[in-house]
Order: C-alpha cells, then structure tokens, then sequence
C-alpha cells in the first residue's frame, strides 16, 4: 500500500468508519513507514484533544419541529428595509429613494467631454471606367466641402 491510500485509510479509521481488514492493512504500512507512522499519532493525538474539548460543552436537544419554527420565525420577522419603511412615512422614503437612485446614475456616468470620432475610408465606388470613378469621387468630395463651409 502506498502512503497515499494510508492516509485515506486512517482518516477512515479516526472517523471509525474503517473495517477490520482495512485497520490490519493500516497497521502492517505503518510498521514499516516511520512518515505514515508520526502522521497517524498527530491525527489520533488531534482527535482525542477534539473529543475532549466536544465532550465538555453540553449541547441542547432540538425539537423534531425545531427547523420549521426557526423558518417560522424567520418569515415573521421583518427586514430591515421593512423597519426602514415602517418607521418614516411614504411622503419621506420615497423621494429619499429616488434621490439616492438619482445619486448613483449621476456617479456612474463616464466623466469628461465625449467628442465625435471621425472614421476615416475611402469610398467605395464599384464601375468598369477608371475615369468616371474618379470624376464621381471628386463631385462627391466636393459637396462634402462646400456643405460644411
């Protein structure tokens, strides 16, 4: 047995969930492997002081019906906006809400002037005639010019 499927062995074994034949096999690994062997004594030696400390406190006997009335509860209990709600009038939290809405779109929009970006193409004219392309070209370019002066 190798060193690894050991320690799943003894994790087994402190959780007393392991067999006669796998405490047999723990056994005879650890004999021969002084790691495993140290490893398994800090385990057992962590486990007992655990037990120990689990041992001393008295833990309460819960009800068979205990998770339905903690629900129960729960759902009765108000939140806190509720609590918010119920002690100001809705003459109050309502304008209080929607400046707040307010405030937050106001820090959240970027900072600083967007301006224009000009995209720079060439245009696309599909003819056969080299020379009446670039006649089509210019005029275009022209009235381009001549409506922003």
């Amino acid at each position: 047995m190798n060193c690894q499927d050991n320690q799943k062995l003894i994790n087994l074994e402190l959780d007393s969930l392991a067999t006669g034949e796998q405490k047999k096999a723990i056994r005879l690994h650890v004999k021969e492997c002084p790691a495993c062997a140290r490893e398994r004594e800090e385990l057992v030696s962590y486990a007992r002081k655990m037990q120990g400390i689990f041992s001393s406190v008295d833990i309460p006997e819960l009800s068979a019906d205990f998770d339905l009335a903690f629900e129960r509860r729960l759902a009765e209990r108000p939140s806190v906006f509720g609590k918010i709600r119920a002690l100001l009038p809705v003459r109050i939290w309502a304008p209080l809400a929607a400046a707040a809405v307010l405030a937050m779109m106001l820090l959240w929009v970027p900072r600083g002037e967007e301006k224009p970006v000009l995209i720079e193409r060439e245009p696309v004219v599909i003819m056969t005639d080299q020379a009446r392309a670039q006649e089509i070209v210019d005029g275009q370019v022209k009235e381009i010019l001549t409506s922003f002066l």
